[in-house]
């Protein structure tokens, strides 16, 4: 209806011989970039999702000054994701990089700075929900014993355990306190999931072993201080979290899928569900906000089973040389 009502009021802005606002300069948008900013943070997105607007949007002026375009507007638009696809960049990447943006325009939309949706005609990419293979149990077992190999080892076998055992995003592990963990209920309190939603999630006597393993490694630890922290005591990052998968996956020798913080949380949905776990509880352990996103976890896990049903079928096997 809203897509019918825009046609409408661009015929209508014809006929009256109205200019619509389709297209802002770069350098405005630069100035209302800084608004939105502060809307969504008033607004309480995590700072997580503010990072991501402002990676993406550095990403888009980047690209706008390379390629000498002076105005945020379809065309514009349409290059810049064209331009992205063609440097190589993850679906998921370039997805994350039109969310950002698709709020970006929405927000002008919302403050009368254009009158016409200029994202409307740049689809958005495709992501196949197969892209992002997971862990198989050796490479999980080779990723925890590379971890014990590192110069932090406690902390980052703990880090990796918990990832593993709980499947939370990896910014809302970094963002756990040390009193976040309930040594009592061998619970995890997550204080700031996705929208700032708390949960609380269980962790395996394993899991948790780790843990204690690594706070006893900590001098002068309080009950407020950061769970997983630098070598000077300052909260453990992102980025820093993504370099560690990668020297992870280099020692682990781990190829042919991405090695991140995210495959393992895809690793312990697709495990979960291997082991027996139902579809309800994945929702609430993963912090979704209802089983359709869940849902895609289980048709993984059953393409998984019916791979692995191809090749040991004993009907299959029946008659196959050893």
């Amino acid at each position: 209806m809203l897509h019918n009502n825009r046609n409408t009021l661009a015929a209508l802005a014809k006929r009256v011989d109205v200019t619509l606002k389709e297209s802002l300069s770069i350098e405005a948008a630069e100035a209302y970039f800084q608004s939105f900013l502060y809307t969504k943070q008033i607004s309480g997105v995590s700072d997580n999702t503010l990072d991501c607007y402002k990676r993406s949007f550095k990403t888009f002026l980047r690209f706008a000054k390379e390629h000498e375009r002076d105005r945020l507007n379809t065309e514009t638009l349409k290059a810049f994701f064209a331009y992205l696809q063609r440097k190589g960049l993850k679906p998921w990447t370039v997805n994350s990089r039109y969310t950002a943006l698709r709020s970006f325009v929405s927000y002008l939309l919302e403050e009368g700075e254009l009158d016409v949706d200029i994202l409307e005609g740049v689809p958005r990419p495709i992501i196949r929900q197969d892209e992002i293979a997971p862990f198989t149990e050796d490479e999980v077992m080779r990723l925890l014993e590379a971890a014990k190999q590192t110069r932090h080892a406690e902390r980052n076998y703990a880090l990796l355990c918990l990832l593993l055992d709980t499947g939370m995003r990896i910014s809302e592990a970094l963002n756990l306190n040390v009193d976040d963990i309930n040594i009592r209920t061998r619970e995890v309190f997550i204080r700031h999931g996705k929208g700032n939603k708390g949960r609380v999630v269980p962790i395996s006597p394993r899991c948790y072993k780790a843990l204690v393993s690594y706070i006893k490694t900590r001098e002068g630890i309080k009950d407020d201080d950061p769970l997983f922290v630098t070598e000077r005591g300052t909260r453990f990052v992102r980025a820093s979290a993504d370099r560690l998968f990668e020297v992870l996956g280099k020692k682990a020798k781990i190829t042919g899928k991405r090695c991140s913080p995210h495959t393992m949380r895809h690793t312990f949905a697709i495990m979960f569900l291997r082991n027996g776990g139902r579809q309800l509880p994945l929702m609430k352990i993963l912090g979704h906000t209802s089983l359709a996103m869940t849902n895609r976890y289980v048709q993984l896990a059953g393409a998984d089973m019916a791979r692995e049903h191809e090749v040991a079928s004993p009907l299959a096997n029946l008659g196959k040389k050893k």
